[in-house]
């Protein structure tokens, strides 16, 4: 096949920018999601990006926006993403959203294993683009992680983020990575395949 020409570190890092609306932008939602869309509206790179409303604020509403399968102890996930949060009252005070992560079995996306927790900081503050990042070390006994966007609202219609250019690597070169809209596989296998994107990338050794 021709994943085997490829070296794993190249072909186990993944990226969406949600730019086909046909295809699922989301795996699921947790919370007070008002609505979860792309939009041509803003975005940071291209001409779409994925929204994110809260409606009713209240609590820490989630979007599953990646997962990552196959994983094993002391293993390593990489997320990466630019953020912008609505002010919508113009009084300084903007929406602002995060990466996060939690466990699961593997299989049903609708299980939960535990918090795999996040960054402390926070992106799109100041209704502004800004990038946020973190990395997960798996524990014992997990398998398995589904990445969040997380938003973080205020009253006075301060309560829209916007997603994009997410990017997803694993250390683990046999482990499954899934993003919402269409993958595309990093630069320098993207340059090997020829191709725009790829709902699914796998090495199979």
């Amino acid at each position: 096949m021709f994943e085997s020409i490829i070296l794993a570190g190249v072909l186990n890092n993944v990226s969406t920018s949600w730019e086909d609306p046909s295809v699922l932008g989301y795996f699921g939602t947790y919370g007070n999601v008002g609505s979860v869309e792309y939009t041509d509206a803003e975005s940071y790179s291209g001409n779409y990006s994925l929204t994110i409303t809260e409606d009713p604020i209240s609590g820490t509403p989630q979007v599953y926006a990646a997962y990552v399968t196959g994983l094993s102890e002391g293993d390593t996930v990489t997320a990466s993403a630019w953020m912008l949060g609505l002010d919508g009252d113009d009084d300084g005070d903007s929406a602002k959203g995060r990466l996060w992560g939690h466990y699961f079995d593997g299989s049903d996306l609708g299980s939960y294993q535990g918090s795999a927790s996040g960054p402390s900081s926070y992106a799109g503050e100041d209704a502004t683009w800004s990038d946020t990042d973190h990395t997960w070390t798996i524990a014992a006994g997990q398998t398995a992680l589904i990445i969040e966007v997380r938003i973080y609202s205020y009253s006075g219609g301060d309560a829209q983020i916007w997603v994009d250019d997410l990017t997803v690597s694993s250390s683990n070169a046999d482990a499954d990575i899934f993003v919402g809209g269409v993958a595309i596989p990093a630069p320098g296998a993207l340059a090997l395949l020829g191709l725009a994107g790829l709902g699914r990338r796998r090495r199979n050794g």
